[in-house]
């Protein structure tokens, strides 16, 4: 089984099971545990990262120029 996360034709951002001919259906139940399964198929519109990355954080330490002047 392989979980993706998919944006569908009417711009639903849902967990979903790929099955082996390729379609994708959408996952019923909490996505990792035993109790996820494939419910109805969905049409994907985009395939998307499997993460949300809303923020990001950096350290200006990656960086000698800012490290040197910051001591």
């Amino acid at each position: 089984m392989k979980l993706v996360r998919v944006l569908t034709l009417d711009e639903k951002v849902v967990w979903g099971i790929e099955m082996e001919d390729g379609s994708i259906r959408q996952a019923r139940g909490e996505p990792g545990t035993a109790d996820c399964r494939p419910g109805r198929r969905v049409t994907v519109l985009k395939r998307l990262a499997p993460v949300d990355a809303r923020v990001i954080f950096c350290i200006g330490l990656n960086y000698r120029r800012h490290a040197a002047e910051t001591g």
